[in-house]
């Protein structure tokens, strides 16, 4: 399952859903087009977020059997991706953070592809 599968069970439990993309305004505004998604994508091209998040920018991130292993993965799904946007070395992450800035829940990718268990995210909502 994708992100916007889950949508409605985080918007059930009173939470708001934020992505951050490397990228510019204007390339996250045309992967919010593309994707067909409700939510917002916050851009942050100088990677503010992400190197205090800890979320790894490398090429060797990118290069290894575990990338290998999720691309696969990804293409029996039939998910293709289209193209390069934004930062190709920056791994991604996810993050729970409830109002007053408790960290709830913290997970750092270890390879392009790498993405937590949305079952977690979710539980992990206040």
């Amino acid at each position: 399952m994708q992100l916007r599968d889950y949508y409605q069970k985080i918007l059930d439990r009173n939470a708001e859903l934020r992505l951050l993309a490397p990228a510019t305004a204007e390339q996250a505004r045309k992967a919010c087009e593309e994707f067909q998604v409700d939510y917002q994508m916050l851009a942050d091209p100088q990677r503010v977020a992400f190197k205090a998040a800890g979320m790894r920018r490398d090429l060797f991130s990118n290069l290894n059997f575990r990338t290998l292993r999720y691309f696969m993965r990804t293409w029996r799904k039939g998910i293709r991706q289209k193209g390069i946007q934004g930062n190709p070395f920056q791994q991604g992450g996810a993050m729970v953070i409830e109002k007053g800035g408790i960290l709830r829940f913290h997970f750092v990718g270890k390879a392009a592809g790498d993405h937590p268990d949305l079952n977690d995210v979710i539980a992990a909502l206040p």
